[in-house]
């Protein structure tokens, strides 16, 4: 060819060879049963599917096919991470379906079209929303509808080893971060194991505390997760009687299990930065703080407890005073005397 036809000439586009593949994969899925050669059962529904389309996704279903589907058939659950793993009875001539229990249609039927299309549809999941007054309750019961669903679809992503859904959906789920769904989102994160989403929901929730602070997510934060927000310099908010407004709210959700906690917790607060008034009006006095008489383990919880909150009231009132009296030397007691340094950050050291 001609220089000039070379420059002119389309580049090779990859992408929209891939696409065009999965279209062509899609077509072969939309037939049914047309060129199927395995039927997988979930809750009575039968998935009429293809191996290679299986195996190319799935390194559940590709060890599957390759250990031979008579032997796969018989696999224990402790084998193959499902609770239940049998075949069942089929039409005659055709090869028994097999069935794949403990997880739901929907579930697997979302999983198919990803291997399928390569995507998720976020909106076809969501199905019919009822109209609300108003836009903020519309997407609050879009989101309380579709973040279970993609939970569901994680943990089934991560038993059929599908890296690329699991990283999808994480994509999808970030979308939904917000005031609403940080919160439940980061514990998603964390039970499923994707440290990278749940970075990035402390860091929404950093920027953003003092706003968290009053909102119902804030009470089903992880110890965890709450322990490095009381710790961390950068924590954007107002002041300090608001982040141990919060730890209060957060343990009076749940004082049972929250309460002994509070000696290892109290200490992340800040307590030198907040005033004398509040510390004497709000803090000696908390209910929270100061347990009714108890006996034996209870007891020595609540005068552990007690040693801890007199020591950090202690640090707190001599740094006032000192402040106060303007001396020339104001005691330097640690990190928890210098005031919170926010500044707006997408990255941030987590543990």
């Amino acid at each position: 060819p001609s220089s000039s036809a070379r420059r002119h000439r389309k580049p090779f586009q990859p992408q929209c060879c891939e696409e065009e593949l999965l279209h062509l994969v899609a077509d072969v899925w939309l037939s049914k049963k047309r060129f199927s050669d395995v039927t997988i059962q979930v809750e009575g529904c039968n998935f009429h599917l293809h191996t290679p389309v299986l195996a190319a996704w799935s390194d559940f279903f590709r060890t599957m096919f390759t250990i031979g589907m008579t032997e796969s058939r018989s696999l224990h659950a402790s084998q193959s991470n499902f609770s239940s793993f049998t075949s069942s009875g089929a039409d005659s001539g055709a090869p028994p379906p097999i069935v794949l229990e403990d997880i739901s249609q929907q579930g697997f039927a979302a999983c198919v079209e990803f291997m399928y299309r390569g995507r998720i549809h976020v909106d076809e999941m969501l199905g019919d929303v009822a109209p609300t007054s108003s836009r903020e309750q519309q997407c609050e019961a879009s989101s309380n509808q579709i973040l279970p669903v993609l939970d569901h679809m994680l943990e089934l992503a991560d038993r059929l080893c599908m890296p690329q859904l699991q990283a999808q959906l994480c994509g999808v789920l970030r979308g939904f971060i917000d005031l609403m769904n940080v919160v439940t989102i980061s514990l998603i994160a964390v039970s499923r194991g994707h440290p990278d989403l749940h970075q990035q929901c402390v860091v929404f929730l950093i920027n953003n505390f003092t706003h968290m602070a009053e909102h119902a997510e804030v009470l089903q934060l992880h110890p965890t997760t709450l322990t490095f927000l009381l710790e961390t310099d950068q924590l954007s908010v107002d002041c300090e009687e608001t982040v141990f407004n919060c730890l209060m709210r957060w343990v009076a959700f749940n004082t049972d299990e929250r309460r002994p906690l509070l000696c290892e917790l109290l200490p992340h607060v800040r307590f030198p930065l907040m005033t004398s008034r509040f510390l004497h009006e709000d803090v000696e006095p908390h209910t929270l703080l100061n347990p009714l008489s108890s006996d034996g383990d209870e007891l020595a919880a609540a005068k552990r407890l007690q040693r801890v909150l007199r020591g950090l009231l202690l640090q707190a009132y001599k740094f006032i005073s000192a402040n106060q009296a303007r001396s020339a030397q104001s005691p330097s007691f640690s990190k928890l005397t210098q005031p919170r340094a926010y500044h707006s950050h997408s990255q941030v050291g987590l543990f």
